[in-house]
Order: C-alpha cells, then sequence, then structure tokens
C-alpha cells in the first residue's frame, strides 16, 4: 500500500507524467494512511493519493485528486476543510481535468498541521460534493516528519491556555 501511495504521489505531482528519477527517494515516514517522503521536496500524502502536499521555498502545496474529475480548465471552486474544531474555506489557485492545486502561507499550513497532528480525521469538502473524511489516525509522527523536512514550526505553546 505505501509504494503504491508513493507511485501515485509521484504520477499526481508531476501533472500525470512519469519521472525520470535523478533524486533518490528518500522515505521519512509512514502510517497506515500517510506517507512522508524527500525527493529533492518534502511531500506528505494520504493512502488514496487524494489530499497531497508538497513543500515549497515559502509555502505549501495543497493537491487534491480524483480520476474520476472533469473538470474545466480556470475552475476557482472552494474547499472547505475541517479538522476538529479547525476550519477553513480556501479558493483553487490551478487545476487541470484531474487535480486542483491550494498554495497556503507558511501561517495558515502551521495552523493546519497543528490541527492535523491533534485530531484523528480531516473533512475534505469540494464545492457542493459531501464531506469526503481522510483518518489521521496514528499519523502524528508521519507529519511530524513532513513538518520538520518542511521546516514548518509547531504553534509556540500559550501560557494561558
Amino acid at each position: 500500500m505505501k509504494a503504491a501511495v508513493l507511485i501515485a504521489m509521484m504520477v499526481v505531482g508531476l501533472g500525470g507524467r512519469y519521472a525520470q528519477a535523478e533524486v533518490p527517494i528518500t522515505h521519512l515516514a509512514n502510517s497506515d494512511n500517510w506517507s512522508a517522503f524527500f525527493d529533492g521536496h518534502c511531500y506528505l500524502a494520504e493512502a488514496t493519493a487524494f489530499l497531497s502536499f508538497q513543500n515549497k521555498d515559502d509555502f505549501v502545496v495543497m493537491v487534491l485528486f480524483d480520476r474520476n474529475w472533469s473538470l474545466p480548465k480556470y475552475v476557482k471552486g472552494a474547499v472547505a476543510i475541517s479538522v476538529g474544531h479547525w476550519t477553513a474555506s480556501l479558493k483553487s489557485d490551478g487545476n487541470d481535468q484531474n487535480k486542483l492545486i491550494y498554495i497556503i502561507n507558511r501561517n495558515f499550513s502551521v495552523q493546519l498541521f497543528d490541527a492535523m497532528q491533534n485530531s484523528d480525521a480531516i473533512n475534505v469538502t469540494v464545492g457542493r460534493a459531501l464531506p469526503r473524511p481522510i483518518s489521521l489516525i496514528d499519523s502524528k509522527e508521519t507529519i511530524e516528519a513532513f513538518r520538520r523536512c518542511a521546516g514548518i514550526p509547531d504553534t509556540p505553546p500559550n501560557p494561558f491556555e
């Protein structure tokens, strides 16, 4: 299953093109539903490759992929994300027929990954579709491995909480 995630992520991340691997792929951590790896960039992907993250210099790219989609060019639809009590809504920054792309700034990514590490599920709702729950059970170490690789810090503790 984990090898399938890695292969799916490489294909999805490259827009469906196969990679000519010049950089070795380093597995950072795995859980039942998530894999973190490095191939020149840091990646975090869930098992079905529906939801994945790739670190860039100053931001994180979130990708939603569904081979059953048939999206027109330049879709600007919203996605709602809920993780425990934390919720957010994003407009897509790009797409292709099967993939929506979201650019996430560092402050947002800190909040998102903090919430993910402290919850059992993330719910992703694309447009008017039903929410798609994705398990986060036993994924804390895998998410932490991605954060360390990507340089995404934890939120500093609040002494009043």
